[in-house]
């Protein structure tokens, strides 16, 4: 289908939440920080299927992107939804500060909601350490966005969030309990602003 602001075809399932999750995040503008720079590097950490990315790349154009998407399914739609931009990449993936062996633990939960953890039962999916994204973007990320139901309280120690100049992330405390605490001396530690954009939190580090 085709969406205002969007400049290329949109996948959207009808059997999944992607038509709500489509509105929260190309009409609401959820995920789309104010920024005072115009990043180069963008890393979409639980892109689902790319709602997120379409709209940075709509904004941003000249920004090298990386969409990590562990679930299968989801990855499918991304690619699906990326392919006609070059500067685009799709990691599927599970963003994890180590290479072990990760599992989503419900994967037949909606697909907005799959969480990964560190385990042998669940479904098995590959493993992209902070270090190798940072690599292959070519240095310190301008702008991360993190949506991935939990892990986010794993990573804040790890060179791709000491190093970027932007943050758009959903904590999810229900999940891990303490995030929010983590995530705020992280911010603290950083010296970083952070101002509410709806379901997300936009940090802006000095």
């Amino acid at each position: 289908m085709r969406v205002r602001g969007i400049p290329s075809r949109v996948w959207i399932r009808r059997d999944a939440s992607d038509f709500a999750l489509l509105r929260k995040i190309v009409r609401d503008r959820e995920c789309l920080p104010s920024l005072s720079f115009e990043p180069r590097s963008i890393v979409d950490l639980g892109a689902n299927v790319g709602y997120c990315s379409l709209l940075y790349v709509a904004v941003w154009p000249r920004a090298k992107i990386l969409c990590v998407e562990p679930h299968p399914d989801n990855a499918r739609i991304l690619r699906r939804n990326l392919r006609p931009y070059t500067n685009v990449h799709v990691v599927e993936a599970a963003c994890w500060p180590r290479k072990e062996t990760v599992v989503i633990e419900n994967p037949e939960a909606l697909t907005v909601s799959f969480r990964t953890k560190s385990e042998h039962l669940g479904l098995t999916v590959p493993v992209v350490t902070p270090d190798e994204l940072v690599h292959a973007v070519g240095g310190p990320v301008d702008l991360i966005k993190c949506d991935i139901e939990g892990a986010e309280g794993l990573l804040f120690d790890t060179t791709l969030f000491t190093t970027c100049r932007a943050l758009v992330i959903e904590l999810h405390e229900r999940y891990y309990p303490g995030v929010t605490e983590l995530f705020r001396r992280y911010v603290h530690k950083r010296k970083g602003s952070i101002l509410p954009l709806g379901e997300y939190l936009t940090v802006i580090f000095h």
